[in-house]
């Protein structure tokens, strides 16, 4: 395994989830996640008619649908794999057909595509309840699956509307959810392959989970945020909202953590992490080289300041040097895929925004250990929640 702050291994290396259930959680996570932020990405584009990124994208979704069933086939066998392929396959085709539905105002075809969506639903509600043994009923993975899906339709809806700021709102709802529904998937799922699932509920990988959804989710949003930003597209308010909601998250986690001074030194310098990235893609759109430069400088900056707070606040567990360098990859994931956008390279700027994604989670499992059980102990039950707190655009 390659050290937990070194660069990140390359987008297609999928998870290795039978060695305990908390990798098998992770990688669930992982993957389930990443369906419901590219699906979320695909949807808008075959709205917005982005035709030219839209291939790209249709392989990272394709690629996560095929690690998926590899997960499946590596737990369960080679006929569940194809099983489940063919159910996810129709699934993810059945969301792009509302999608062109909304795009075509075309209510009859929106609706069949709902109607084929909830008998995909059930038939996936079936498969993974008969995978663990009946720990979860049919209609409990159905309902877990059924708001999914509603989600992502009601943000579908949203965004054709341009509401922007209820766009970004059920996005992320939807993200969360999913990724709770991993974690209620990993313990029957565990259990069925005959692995321990005590450690599940250990404070250190209670808050590994939580930092696992506010870091992949600061990923997936700071993407989106840079790309409204590099198109100068009128939704670029709302993902700076959303992104803000997200900061504060993290905020409050570091407060139940470390207490408020912490809190509020964190939330300045995450702040302001988030505003040079915004900043470098708007100066890259406007072709203001002078701003861009300045701002990859506060990037530098704020990466040193983000390594000396979490290496003091782990009592020195992860070097700040390291700790720097995992903070300037992942800046330097972002403004080389707005670079990429800049180019029209968008299948380079996919690969960026994947390989970025998982490392959140190698990240998230490094700071979650070096924390510990005693501190962990300090979260409130179901992770962080959302707090008050500095936001982009903020002094």
């Amino acid at each position: 395994m390659s050290h937990p702050l070194s660069t990140h291994a390359p987008a297609a290396a999928g998870p290795r989830v039978q060695t305990t259930a908390v990798e098998l959680r992770s990688g669930l996570q992982m993957l389930l996640g990443e369906h419901v932020r590219l699906t979320v990405v695909l949807m808008r584009e075959r709205i917005a008619g982005v035709d030219e990124r839209t291939q790209a994208t249709v392989v990272s979704v394709d690629r996560n649908a095929d690690e998926l069933s590899a997960v499946i086939g590596e737990l369960y066998g080679k006929d569940a794999a194809a099983s489940f392929g063919q159910l996810w396959a129709a699934h993810v085709r059945q969301l792009q057909d509302y999608a062109a539905g909304l795009v075509d105002r075309d209510e009859a075809a929106k609706q069949q595509a709902r109607s084929r969506l909830q008998v995909t639903e059930g038939d996936i509600g079936r498969l993974l309840s008969s995978a663990v043994q009946a720990a979860l009923t049919p209609e409990q993975v159905e309902d877990a699956i059924r708001m999914h899906v509603d989600t992502l339709l009601a943000q579908a809806d949203a965004y054709a509307a341009k509401d922007w700021t209820r766009a970004y709102e059920v996005g992320r709802e939807c993200f969360s959810h999913m990724l709770m529904t991993a974690d209620v998937l990993a313990g029957p799922i565990a259990a069925s392959q005959g692995l321990p699932v005590t450690e599940l509920q250990a404070p250190r990988r209670l808050l590994q989970s939580a930092l696992s959804r506010l870091l992949a989710e600061h990923m997936g949003l700071m993407v989106e945020a840079m790309r409204a930003a590099a198109d100068r597209a009128p939704e670029l308010q709302a993902a700076t909202t959303t992104l803000n909601a997200n900061t504060s998250e993290l905020a409050t986690a570091m407060r139940a953590l470390y207490g408020d001074i912490a809190a509020r030194r964190f939330l300045q310098v995450w702040a302001g992490h988030v505003e040079g990235l915004v900043a470098y893609a708007t100066a890259t759109a406007g072709g203001d080289e002078g701003a861009r430069s300045s701002s990859g400088e506060a990037l530098d900056r704020f990466a040193g300041e983000i390594g000396a707070f979490l290496s003091t606040a782990t009592d020195g567990r992860l070097p700040a040097a390291e700790l720097t360098a995992a903070v300037t990859a992942h800046d330097r994931d972002l403004t080389s895929l707005t670079d990429a956008w800049a180019a029209k390279d968008f299948s380079r700027a996919q690969e960026l925004s994947a390989s970025g994604y998982r490392h959140m989670f190698t990240l998230a499992e490094t700071l979650a250990e070096a924390v510990g059980d005693e501190v962990a102990a300090g979260l409130p039950r179901g992770g962080a929640q959302t707090g008050g707190g500095g936001t982009v655009g903020e002094s």
